[in-house]
């Protein structure tokens, strides 16, 4: 949308795009911070059972195995957050000196930014409406792969 709007999608198409355009920037900043793994967006809790079953899987074997690669995604994931933030001082901190902005119209492109926007928010603070049946879903797969074994 950016892109479209501003003609082109380099970090300095998104200076000021919070005077511009509020709901486009408020959208960027949810979609930047679940990326960055802040809680309680769903970026987060993806890190988090992923650094969680890498440290239990190698707790559960008696050696720490792939802590160094837990340390190392801990590490580059530190280093992301600051480029995530760089993205997010252009959108909200450095002000625009553009003139000419195509206007933001109202079409699906925005509609689907929004929503997409919503259900992050949705499903960080609700986790349990998309893990409850993702659970359901591993056990039956597990019972499943089971069941030939048995007979």
């Amino acid at each position: 949308l950016v892109e479209e709007r501003r003609g082109g999608s380099q970090l300095h198409h998104f200076e000021g795009l919070h005077q511009s355009s509020p709901g486009l920037a408020l959208s960027m900043g949810v979609f930047m911070i679940s990326l960055a793994g802040i809680p309680p967006l769903p970026g987060f809790f993806g890190k988090f059972y992923l650094f969680a079953g890498a440290l239990g899987s190698a707790s559960q074997g008696g050696h720490l195995g792939l802590l160094w690669a837990i340390a190392i995604a801990v590490a580059f994931n530190a280093v992301s957050l600051y480029y995530y933030l760089i993205v997010l001082k252009y959108v909200f901190v450095v002000p625009s000196d553009r003139a000419e902005e195509r206007p933001a119209p109202r079409n699906a492109a925005t509609l689907l930014t929004a929503l997409l926007a919503a259900s992050i928010l949705v499903i960080g603070l609700y986790p349990d409406l998309l893990l409850t049946p993702l659970r359901k879903a591993a056990q039956a797969s597990v019972r499943a792969a089971e069941a030939p074994a048995r007979r």
